[in-house]
C-alpha cells in the first residue's frame, strides 16, 4: 500500500502491514478533497490477497537499557562499520530507526543486545526502512575499541 500511494504522490508518514498514518498540513496549498480520493483509489485498489495476509508479526521494540556513555559525554574518536552478526556487546556509534515507526531500536553510545539485532531483523522483514544505509545492508557502525 505505501508504494502505491508514494508512485500517487501521496506520502504516508507511517505505514506498516496494518496500519497507515497520514499527516497532512494545515495550508492552502493541499487539495484534500483530491488526496482522499486518491487514498480511497489506492485503498479500492488492493488486490483481496493483501487483506487476507498472515497475522502480524510482533516487531516489539527491546527494552530499554542504559548508555555505555553519558549522552553529553565526549564520545570515542573512531568508529568502524561492521556486520551486525558481530555487533552484539560493543557500543553503538549511530543511532538505528526502523521507519515506520520511527522510534530508535538503538541509541548512539548504547551496548548493543541479541535483542536489538533480533528486533532489527524483525522491522527488516516487516518492510521497515532504516535511515542509515548500512543497517539495511547488514552493517553498523560501532565505536572501535569498545566493547570488544
Amino acid at each position: 500500500m505505501q508504494e502505491r500511494l508514494i508512485s500517487a504522490g501521496i506520502y504516508p508518514e507511517l505505514a506498516d502491514p496494518r496500519h497507515v498514518l497520514f499527516v497532512l498540513g494545515l495550508t492552502e496549498k493541499i487539495d484534500y478533497t483530491a488526496a482522499l480520493k486518491e487514498i480511497k483509489n489506492c485503498i479500492e485498489s488492493l488486490p483481496a490477497e493483501e487483506w487476507t495476509r498472515p497475522p502480524y508479526r510482533n516487531t516489539a521494540l527491546p527494552r530499554l537499557s542504559a548508555l555505555a556513555f553519558p549522552y553529553d559525554a565526549p564520545r570515542p574518536a573512531r568508529a568502524e562499520m561492521i556486520d551486525m552478526s558481530a555487533a552484539a556487546g560493543r557500543i553503538s556509534a549511530q543511532h538505528v530507526v526502523p521507519y515506520p515507526p520511527g522510534i530508535p531500536v538503538i541509541l548512539q553510545g548504547e551496548r548493543i543486545t541479541e535483542a536489538a539485532l533480533e528486533s532489527i531483523e524483525s522491522w527488516k522483514r516487516s518492510g521497515a526502512y532504516f535511515q542509515n544505509a548500512g543497517t539495511d545492508g547488514g552493517q553498523i557502525s560501532v565505536y572501535a575499541g569498545e566493547g570488544e
